[in-house]
This record gives C-alpha cells, structure tokens and sequence, in this order.
C-alpha cells in the first residue's frame, strides 16, 4: 500500500480540458486514480490494461460483425479504454512515476486504438450492412481533416497547452467530443445509416470548431474537478 500526498494535487491537474472530459469522464477518473495510487498500481499497468482492451474491442468487430450487440460491446469497451486513458496519465504525476517510455506507450495506445478500432468498425459491422466503402471513405476524410488542422491551423493541442493555458475548456467540440460521438455514441446505434450520419456530424463540428473558434473556449474559470475534491481533502483534514 503506497500512500498519497495530497500537497500533489495541482501537478496532475489539468486546467484546461474537454468539456466532456472535465464534466463527465474527469469525475469517475479521479476517484480510481486515487484507489489506484493508493493500492500501488503503475502507471504502465494501466496503459497495458488499455493495450488489451484496444485489441479485444477489434477482434469483437472483425470476429462478430452481424452480432446485434457489437456496437453496443464496442461503445462500452472503447468508453472504458478513455476512462483508463485519463487515469494513467493522472497516476504518473500523482505518483510521480512520469517517464518518456510511458509517456510514449500512452501515445502510442491512444493513436493506435482509435485508428484501429474505426477500421475495424468498418470492415467489421459496416462491412456485414454493406456500407464498408462509405465508411472507409468517411475515416480516410476524418484523419486527412486532422491532418490538415494539424499542420496548417495549428489547432490540435499538445501537452503543454493543458497546463500554459487561462482557459477553462480547449474549445465547444474538440478532436475529444469527435471521438466521443465517433466511438462512443455512434456504435449506440446499429443500422449504418445513423452511424455515419453521426460520423458525418462529429467531424462537421469538429470542422466547425478548428475553423471559427481556432483559439478555445474561454468560459467561466471554475475549479476543475479534481481541485475541488483535493480542497475537500485539505478541508477534511484540517
């Protein structure tokens, strides 16, 4: 059992976030992150937790595609893996077991997993309804608009933008709620037809947001969930 310093909270806080990182995923994640802290799990177990879960959820898609559940398994395993994904990266600064090994695998495990599990999306339960070419289609647009906002807007936020920054949100409908709608919400819905009317939706926000609010939201600078619960702490102890 290792025990936590709660004097570390402002080291893994990240000011500026998601919205739906902040308001939703943010509140199961710290709880787990500090019962992870506290029982002494690694960081790295985490992030190969993730590496398991990113290959069952494609071995479903491409193994079981005409299963009615699939989507469904699928939304839930991908829902899961981004949860993780906010917990390792929020353990290693609570621990202060950070490293470039680690901090490579979770950049791996997250672009890796998220392009894997599109296409195996599309030539897993697209494919079995007959929209295996329009879905392709529409991946291959996804990360050639990424591309684009990337290199020519210099939109896509790095690491140090979650800490150098006054803001509370990175903007209304980032590459964060793309992918939420993408891989979360979208496999909700069986029939293709409504999951890439969503996809088609989550990348014109997407577009809406790099192209008319290229500098982020600045709303209301509230505390972020993990300041309040770490306030509440002091509080207690006190």
């Amino acid at each position: 059992m290792s025990s936590v310093d709660n004097s570390k909270e402002s080291i893994y806080v990240k000011p500026c976030n998601a919205w739906t990182s902040t308001l939703f995923f943010y509140k199961l994640a710290v709880p787990l992150t500090r019962a992870c802290a506290k029982i002494g799990i690694h960081p790295n177990v985490i992030t190969v937790l993730r590496t398991l879960l990113a290959v069952s959820n494609v071995a479903l898609l491409f193994l079981a595609p005409g299963w009615i559940f699939t989507p469904l398994c699928s939304s839930f395993i991908f829902a899961f893996s981004w949860l993780l994904d906010r917990v390792d990266g929020q353990l290693a600064r609570l621990t202060g077991k950070t490293s470039k090994v680690g901090a490579f695998l979770d950049d791996v495990v997250d672009r890796g997993e998220k392009v894997l599990v599109l296409f195996a999306f599309a030539v897993g339960p697209m494919r079995y309804q007959g929209m295996m070419i329009p879905a392709l289609v529409l991946i291959l647009l996804h990360y050639g608009g990424h591309w684009f906002v990337n290199y020519h807007l210099g939109k896509l936020y790095n690491q140090d933008s979650f800490f150098q920054t006054d803001k509370k949100y990175l903007g209304f409908f980032t590459s964060f709620e793309e992918c939420l709608v993408m891989l979360v919400v979208a496999p909700l819905f069986y029939n293709a037809y409504s999951i890439l009317a969503l996809w088609v939706l989550a990348m014109a926000l997407f577009w809406v947001d790099s192209l008319v609010f290229p500098g982020g939201s600045n709303l209301p600078d509230e505390k972020s969930t993990f300041q309040k619960m770490g306030e509440s702490a002091d509080n207690t102890e006190k």
